[in-house]
């Protein structure tokens, strides 16, 4: 019935013990439709009742290998996402407070819009399963097909590096090597501005989507106002792209440019070596290396 199983059945602690929770979340990998939802779907009944497991299924690699996976089939593992996108005791995650974002709170904020998350977090997995194997352009919510097959899924896949032909050449004791995913950007959004939980130039289209219902009109306002201030407030870039490719170990090309697949695999590089996750030590490295690679 969802409660807490107190003490903890000795089934739930193995799974979710450092020997076996690697292996159940990279069963996700092989993109089975018919293994996929099943693993999921033992994966959030183990992670529901332990909380140890729970807070750090991140470093497996889950969320990676779940928005990798190709299907349509999403409900178990949109389950699964909602159930721990929001648990993850990363250093890369902020905790919940004032003017804390869901995008900052969420581990999922740096691979998918804010708005995909709000439709996980206020209309639940079944909504955001069919979102985002869908198309929706509303002031909540602008996703894609396209989004999804043509940034989301490539970008996951070459950050899993060669994880998926080893384990499938009976490489079973594979485990994959821990690093987090550079930010996803996506083109389609550039010109949207989101605010609170809408898309403003949606928001303000009384053509298309006239007496859209608002929600909390108050911290709607609040978010508009503290949006202006930002903008207001924001400042040049405080590294040149020339800093940014020395950061990264980089060489621009004879147009000055450095192609977008370079600029992430060292990122990942960097990210394996240095991100407080793996190295606390080394974040002041990490944070100079997120700069470059939001410079280039």
């Amino acid at each position: 019935g969802g409660g807490v199983l107190t003490p903890l059945p000795r089934v739930l602690r193995v799974l979710g013990g450092p020997d076996c929770l690697p292996h159940l979340c990279q069963v996700l990998v092989t993109h089975d439709p018919e293994l996929v939802p099943l693993a999921a779907s033992l994966l959030t009944d183990v992670l529901s009742h332990n909380s140890d497991a729970l807070s750090r299924v991140y470093l497996t690699g889950m969320f990676y290998f779940a928005l990798a996976y190709p299907g349509s089939n999403l409900k178990e593992l949109a389950q699964l996402l909602g159930v721990a996108h929001l648990a993850q005791a990363s250093r890369g995650v902020a905790d919940s407070g004032a003017g804390v974002t869901l995008a900052q709170r969420s581990y999922l904020g740096h691979v998918l819009p804010e708005s995909m998350l709000y439709c996980l977090h206020t209309y639940g997995p079944d909504a955001f399963a069919t979102a985002l194997c869908g198309d929706t352009d509303t002031p909540e919510l602008i996703w894609t097909h396209a989004m999804r097959t043509s940034r989301l899924l490539p970008q996951l896949v070459a950050h899993l590096g060669d994880l998926r032909p080893r384990l499938a050449q009976a490489a079973t004791h594979t485990l994959w090597d821990y690093a987090p995913a550079p930010p996803i950007t996506y083109p389609e959004l550039q010109p949207e501005v989101w605010c609170h939980r809408y898309y403003l130039r949606h928001l303000c289209d009384e053509a298309r989507f006239p007496a859209w219902p608002l929600s909390d009109h108050v911290a709607l306002l609040q978010a508009l106002l503290a949006e202006w201030r930002a903008e207001l407030a924001r400042q040049p870039l405080a590294m040149s792209a020339s800093q940014a490719c020395g950061v990264l170990g980089l060489s621009p090309g004879p147009d000055g440019r450095v192609a977008e697949e370079e600029v992430r695999r060292a990122y990942r590089s960097l990210a394996r070596k240095y991100h407080p996750d793996k190295n606390p030590a080394g974040r002041s490295t990490f944070l100079a290396v997120a700069a470059a690679y939001e410079v280039l």
